[in-house]
């Protein structure tokens, strides 16, 4: 899922924001799921950027990306990369179930 305004929405919680002075703008979030559709973990972004503009040399150490939202693209992306990291660990747990660890 895709939140483009954070502070909008109302399953945010800001008081994280509030505590440690950083401000999300946007969220995308999709969860880690097996086989059998039981979730076992989320995947999150927060605040996509662009790519940096630099004026000048003397901001290019101290400048900020542009910021920019994130799309239908990056959303399946992270669903496809949710759904490899799902496999690679529950594979690992297998692994380590039959090593005895």
């Amino acid at each position: 899922e895709i939140i483009f305004d954070a502070y909008g929405d109302a399953r945010f919680n800001k008081s994280v924001d509030a505590k440690t002075g950083f401000t999300t703008r946007n969220i995308m979030c999709v969860p880690l799921k097996v086989k059998k559709g039981q979730v076992i973990g989320v995947v999150q972004l927060v605040n996509k950027c662009g790519p940096p503009t630099f004026h000048s040399d003397a901001e290019r150490f101290g400048a900020t990306p542009n910021t920019t939202d994130f799309t239908a693209d990056d959303l399946q992306f992270l669903q496809v990369f949710a759904s490899q990291a799902a496999t690679a660990i529950v594979n690992s747990r297998s692994e380590e179930e039959q090593s005895g660890a």
